[in-house]
């Protein structure tokens, strides 16, 4: 099982690292090459030293034998392959483990992230916050994309108390500081952000382009941002177990409620049929009580699974790190 905490001294051979840019790969075999070269320039006029993560996901085209010949002619990119496909967020955490950069970058692997966008977050960073997201101007996404990205905003701040006007996209730097915390949030089902947002409230947002699509079609669907949702819903917050705790004591109080007056008109008019209202209360009362005593048994089973689940969020395969092999 892959053990999620690691020496930060093992792939930089003594060398700082100033950024670590880390980039989940699912399909991206097209663009990892481009993209490779793009984050080497925009490094270059920063004259920052970094390294460039890949993680593969699992994926099913040949991203994994790219990211291998991208590892044996960059000394920067390092190479993580996934034993099983565990998601855009759990990726992420592997190769922030992974990391050894005092700032940490995460980007997605189809440029529609522009690489010259990183100065601007590293210097918001540099600036004295822990967290820096960028707000994407002009979303070239698909527009049942953004309003799920929409509304998925707004159920974060409900649940996760997040400021409204705090947008979240997985186009963020992160100080090297909240590395490790990160780290011990772990849980087999992971929502980053929600992570984050449990470890600081020092963010901040700055505006960065979002480009089309060059190669192939994104392999986000509407099943990936429904789960994505529900993720986020049930591994942050025990709100909803409450809502339905809330729903079974209103459906309880109005059946006894709705059983007395059921029960003062059969005495008082006595034009129903013979056991209709017996029957009828009774369905009242257990109906609510069961949704109660639900409700109650679903907010402990929360608590007790946020606090025993111990599934590892991934398990890293292959590394590949030229310079590990030159040591």
């Amino acid at each position: 099982m892959q053990t999620m905490k690691k020496e930060l001294s093992g792939n930089i051979m003594g060398n700082e690292i100033d950024i670590s840019v880390v980039v989940p790969v699912y399909k991206g075999s097209t663009h990892l090459p481009e993209l490779t070269n793009r984050v080497a320039e925009v490094m270059l006029k920063m004259q920052k030293k970094y390294e460039l993560i890949f993680v593969d996901d699992q994926s099913p085209d040949h991203s994994w034998t790219i990211i291998n010949k991208l590892a044996e002619k960059h000394r920067e990119v390092i190479g993580l392959k996934l034993k099983l496909n565990c998601g855009q967020h759990n990726a992420t955490l592997a190769g922030i483990s992974e990391s050894v950069g005092h700032i940490i970058v995460t980007m997605d692997n189809d440029l529609q992230h522009d690489p010259e966008d990183i100065p601007s977050l590293v210097d918001e960073i540099n600036a004295g916050n822990e967290v820096v997201y960028g707000r994407f101007l002009n979303r070239k996404h698909r527009k049942w994309r953004v309003w799920g990205s929409q509304f998925n905003n707004l159920i974060a701040s409900f649940l996760m108390d997040k400021p409204i006007n705090l947008y979240l996209s997985p186009f963020r730097a992160i100080k090297s500081t909240l590395r490790e915390e990160m780290l011990h949030q772990q849980a087999p089902s992971v929502y980053l952000d929600g992570i984050i947002l449990l470890l600081t409230r020092n963010i901040s947002c700055v505006e960065v382009n979002h480009k089309a699509r060059v190669f192939g079609k994104s392999s986000y669907s509407l099943a990936s941002l429904i789960n994505l949702c529900a993720n986020m819903v049930t591994s942050h917050s025990v709100l909803p177990l409450r809502a339905a705790t809330l729903l079974g004591l209103f459906f309880s109080v109005a059946g006894f409620l709705l059983a007395i007056f059921i029960v003062i008109q059969k005495v008082t008019i006595d034009f129903m049929p013979i056991g209709w209202s017996s029957l009828l209360t009774t369905m009242l009362i257990l109906s609510g009580v069961q949704l109660l005593v639900l409700g109650i048994i679903g907010e402990y089973l929360g608590r007790i699974f946020k606090a025993s689940s111990n599934a590892p969020a991934f398990i890293i395969e292959t590394r590949l790190n030229k310079r590990l092999n030159e040591k």
